[in-house]
């Protein structure tokens, strides 16, 4: 049955005063900002859906005091457009997929739909269902581009397509790797595993307690097991599509909890994962890109001989440059760039390296067992150690605490 009296209310509350829709006029980069995208992404970035925006955050918070009794759900995860919105008769016409749990059932299931919207009358909404997909009828793989800085989700088996905004990781131009890349990975055939996801992440607290889905290179998670995951924007700070993490993607928090229902409430323990430079798939998403400032590797050395250093997490220093643009144009996919099989960001290795050579260093300068004499050689001893003493990181007592406290 209908809830014809909560419906009235609630659209007497979001619609008063609400102007008459204007005429749907995208352009053409605003058309392909749509299919897949979450509907309140898409009238809070598009210029002709603008109107349509406290009607679509009322359809996500409110679904059930739209559609009949058997369409309920317990949360709305995801409500995206499944095409792009038309004009017919006087109704502004959008076709939609609603994401969640059947409240009868607890199934997770997407609901299809058109939501019909008066052009003249806003408070007018009909929310028409054409078809109820099960979760459990879908195959969705992920493939993700960096320097466009987008996942797209697709179901293999059905026509639905989701596509999310990320911000990735910094630049390495030329500091780690003799190219210009990112501090990202590029993944070939790769998975989400339930088995590798954390749905509460506390540690470090800069995740906030909210999931991190890491990918794994193996469909045994304890042998290829990645430091690389889906998160949200650290400290649960404004999303930015950027090139600003040590590696990671970084997801709005609720595009990120509805990839974490898909994965562990889905029928298939694993989802393929594809991550590269660039994707064949064109669709876009509307949030803007933000290509100045944007964080590099921090060069400590000189330009012929760059060096880094680490910062108080452990992880490579970066820093953000103020005065240039983000060299996109400059990431190219190589066959075979598989989680460093060519450019390698892992850092354990090189700080064993760069200990093993400064410690070498330290003997070439005071080589003790080369030295006559009981009392030099104890001398020349004590130089070395305090040499090799010097090449390990100091941490000062802030760091400590701030390592203590954050991890």
């Amino acid at each position: 049955m209908k809830k014809t009296l909560l419906k009235a209310l609630a659209l007497s509350v979001v619609c008063h005063s609400m102007p008459t829709l204007a005429a749907l006029n995208f352009t053409s980069e605003q058309k392909n900002q749509l299919k897949g995208v979450r509907l309140t992404d898409a009238t809070h970035s598009i210029g002709a859906l603008k109107n349509l925006s406290q009607i679509s955050q009322s359809l996500e918070k409110s679904w059930d005091d739209y559609v009949a009794d058997n369409y309920d759900m317990n949360e709305v995860l995801n409500l995206f457009l499944t095409d792009i919105p038309t004009e017919k008769a006087g109704q502004t016409i959008l076709p939609i997929a609603s994401f969640g749990s059947l409240e009868n059932s607890n199934e997770m299931v997407f609901i299809m739909a058109d939501i019909l919207v008066s052009s003249n009358n806003p408070s007018d909404i009909n929310v028409r269902v054409k078809k109820v997909i099960p979760l459990s009828r879908t195959k969705f793989e992920l493939n993700a581009s960096l320097a466009d800085r987008k996942l797209i989700v697709s179901d293999t088996l059905n026509d639905l397509k989701m596509v999310f905004p990320l911000g990735v990781g910094s630049f390495d131009e030329g500091v780690l790797n003799d190219a210009v890349t990112l501090l990202t990975p590029r993944f070939e055939n790769s998975y989400l595993d339930k088995n590798a996801a954390i749905s509460k992440r506390d540690k470090p607290r800069y995740f906030a307690g909210k999931p991190f889905l890491r990918i794994t290179t193996d469909e045994n998670p304890a042998k290829g097991h990645t430091a690389i995951g889906f998160h949200v924007q650290p400290n649960l700070d404004p999303f930015v599509r950027a090139f600003d993490s040590h590696g990671c993607m970084r997801m709005q928090t609720h595009d990120l909890q509805m990839l974490h229902d898909l994965l562990k409430e889905g029928p298939h323990r694993r989802l393929s994962v594809n991550v590269k430079f660039k994707i064949d798939d064109p669709a876009e998403h509307p949030i803007n890109k933000v290509n100045k400032p944007y964080k590099k590797v921090l060069n400590v050395g000189k330009t012929s001989a760059p060096n880094y250093t680490i910062d108080r997490d452990g992880l490579v220093q970066t820093t953000k440059d103020w005065n240039n643009e983000a060299p996109v144009d400059r990431l190219q996919d190589i066959a075979g760039d598989h989680h460093h099989a060519i450019y390698d960001y892992d850092m354990s290795w090189r700080e064993e390296e760069r200990f093993k050579a400064h410690v070498a260093e330290c003997y070439e300068q005071h080589p003790y067992d080369e030295v006559d004499g009981f009392f030099k050689k104890k001398k020349e001893k004590i130089k070395y150690n305090s040499c090799v003493k010097d090449g390990r990181r100091n941490n000062s007592l802030s760091d400590r605490l701030y390592q203590m406290w954050v991890h």
